[in-house]
């Protein structure tokens, strides 16, 4: 086995065990479950490596229940929860000795995140950048080499500083992109999830339970969209990037945008969200530039051009004819 292949086969161990470490001795709650089926699903030695290893450690476990009856008693709490863990433990350090001696724990994750309305910037000791926008929720491996993270949810600007030794790996739930020296943007809106690729280039790979996986290279200008396993890929002006961008500096543009589309924008950013009430306003289209924490500027304006009636109902506002 090659090293490269050696590298991967240790790390996908090291991510199984704790996996399993997790799901049998701490808090499991549902978006640890959908990771964690999420990572299963991207690679069929994912599934075996996890297998492999729960399988070991209830042997593991089996025999720690037949041993001699000689030996000390603990009462049952203690002994459960100590064995246990010495069980993970063991498994988990037989397949990294058997893989190389590796790594010896599995990686952990930091967890970044911002509000409604807030952002944040990630300046990384590679000299890589991350800006998240609003609502957005970003994990990061932390205490190896890998330069690994998840985008749980919201969007995120990506400035890469190449190492051909040390990909920069991207996870979006069972999708993933791997830079090759670029500068990014990641959205994820509910089960769509879309990559815009500013500079450089970066692999983008699909995953889906009913359709074959597949990747597909990025070069400047690609916009990526998978939604329910089906991959758009088109092409957009550099202009047009920059204006998805324009949140960087606290601004929404609009571009003949519908209302209908606008409002779902500014709703991102702000707690109070712009409703419009029905079909045919929903459908009128206009152009401009507004702070995105700035919804009466942009309800005034839309009052003034369209003649459109606005009001007020709790934190919310409603426009309609």
């Amino acid at each position: 086995m090659s090293d490269a292949s050696q590298t991967r086969s240790a790390e996908i161990e090291a991510i199984a065990a704790n996996f399993l470490q997790k799901k049998r001795f701490w808090p499991w709650d549902e978006t640890d479950q959908a990771a964690f089926e999420a990572w299963l699903n991207e690679d069929v030695m994912h599934r075996v490596a996890f297998l492999r290893l729960e399988a070991g450690q209830e042997r593991i476990e089996r025999l720690v229940v037949l041993r001699p009856a000689a030996q000390a008693p603990q009462s049952p709490r203690r002994w459960t929860i100590s064995n246990a863990f010495r069980a993970i433990a063991a498994v988990a350090m037989f397949a990294v000795i058997g893989l190389g001696g590796l790594y010896y724990f599995a990686p952990h994750q930091q967890t970044y995140s911002t509000a409604v309305g807030g952002q944040k910037i990630l300046k990384l000791a590679d000299g890589s950048r991350i800006e998240l926008n609003t609502d957005t929720v970003l994990r990061m491996a932390t205490g190896t080499r890998d330069r690994e993270l998840w985008l749980d949810k919201g969007e995120a600007y990506f400035q890469v500083t190449h190492d051909a030794t040390r990909p920069f790996v991207v996870n979006m739930g069972a999708h993933r992109v791997v830079d090759l020296g670029t500068k990014f943007l990641i959205r994820r809106n509910g089960r769509e999830t879309t990559v815009s690729l500013l500079e450089g280039k970066a692999r983008f790979d699909v995953a889906s339970k009913d359709k074959p996986a597949r990747s597909v290279l990025l070069t400047p200008g690609n916009v990526a969209t998978v939604a329910d396993g089906t991959l758009r890929l088109s092409k957009a002006p550099s202009k047009e990037l920059a204006t998805e961008l324009s949140w960087r500096r606290g601004v929404l543009i609009l571009n003949r945008t519908t209302l209908a589309a606008a409002a779902s924008e500014f709703n991102r950013y702000n707690s109070g969200k712009l409703i419009v009430a029905d079909s045919a306003t929903a459908q009128l289209t206009m152009s401009g530039a507004f702070p995105t924490n700035d919804t009466e500027a942009f309800s005034d304006a839309v009052k003034d051009i369209f003649k459109l009636h606005v009001a007020h109902r709790g934190a919310d506002t409603v426009i309609s004819r």
